[in-house]
Protein backbone atom coordinates (compact mmCIF):
# COMPACT_ATOMS: atom_id res chain seq x y z
CA UNK A 1 0.00 0.00 0.00
CA UNK A 2 1.32 3.38 -0.57
CA UNK A 3 2.67 6.34 1.38
CA UNK A 4 -0.09 8.61 2.93
CA UNK A 5 0.40 12.29 3.27
CA UNK A 6 -1.78 14.74 5.88
CA UNK A 7 -3.49 17.47 3.49
CA UNK A 8 -1.79 20.96 2.78
CA UNK A 9 -3.68 23.88 3.49
CA UNK A 10 -6.06 24.82 0.06
CA UNK A 11 -3.81 27.81 -0.43
CA UNK A 12 -0.41 25.79 -0.61
CA UNK A 13 -2.29 23.70 -3.91
CA UNK A 14 -2.76 27.31 -5.42
CA UNK A 15 0.21 28.66 -4.93
CA UNK A 16 2.33 25.70 -6.60
CA UNK A 17 2.90 26.10 -10.13
CA UNK A 18 1.69 24.22 -12.90
CA UNK A 19 4.82 21.79 -13.35
CA UNK A 20 4.64 21.46 -9.59
CA UNK A 21 0.79 20.34 -9.41
CA UNK A 22 1.57 17.72 -12.45
CA UNK A 23 4.43 16.67 -10.79
CA UNK A 24 2.22 16.03 -7.44
CA UNK A 25 -0.19 14.29 -9.79
CA UNK A 26 2.46 12.00 -11.42
CA UNK A 27 3.56 10.83 -7.76
CA UNK A 28 0.82 11.10 -5.89
CA UNK A 29 1.96 9.19 -2.56
CA UNK A 30 -2.17 8.18 -1.77
CA UNK A 31 -3.36 4.28 -1.56
CA UNK A 32 -4.80 4.46 -5.29
CA UNK A 33 -2.41 5.03 -8.57
CA UNK A 34 -3.31 7.75 -11.06
CA UNK A 35 -3.40 5.96 -14.51
CA UNK A 36 -2.55 9.90 -16.13
CA UNK A 37 -0.37 10.31 -18.90
CA UNK A 38 1.63 13.45 -18.91
CA UNK A 39 0.77 14.47 -22.39
CA UNK A 40 -3.18 14.40 -21.50
CA UNK A 41 -2.23 15.71 -18.07
CA UNK A 42 -0.54 19.13 -20.15
CA UNK A 43 -3.28 19.76 -21.73
CA UNK A 44 -5.43 20.82 -18.73
CA UNK A 45 -6.46 23.79 -17.39
CA UNK A 46 -4.29 24.87 -14.21
CA UNK A 47 -7.19 25.00 -12.44
CA UNK A 48 -8.74 21.79 -13.19
CA UNK A 49 -5.27 20.26 -12.23
CA UNK A 50 -5.39 21.89 -8.98
CA UNK A 51 -9.00 20.69 -8.14
CA UNK A 52 -7.85 16.84 -9.33
CA UNK A 53 -4.97 16.95 -6.49
CA UNK A 54 -7.41 18.78 -4.08
CA UNK A 55 -9.67 15.87 -5.12
CA UNK A 56 -7.10 13.30 -4.22
CA UNK A 57 -6.28 14.62 -0.62
CA UNK A 58 -9.08 14.73 0.16
CA UNK A 59 -9.98 11.12 -0.60
CA UNK A 60 -6.94 10.27 0.27
CA UNK A 61 -7.43 11.71 3.93
CA UNK A 62 -10.79 10.23 4.10
CA UNK A 63 -9.14 6.46 3.42
CA UNK A 64 -6.40 7.49 6.41
CA UNK A 65 -9.66 8.17 9.14
CA UNK A 66 -11.05 5.03 7.57
CA UNK A 67 -7.65 3.04 8.44
CA UNK A 68 -7.07 4.50 11.70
Amino acid sequence: MGQTMDMPPVHKIAELSREDVIEALLHFPGTFKFDFTLEYLENLTTEQLQHMLLAAYIHASREKRKLA
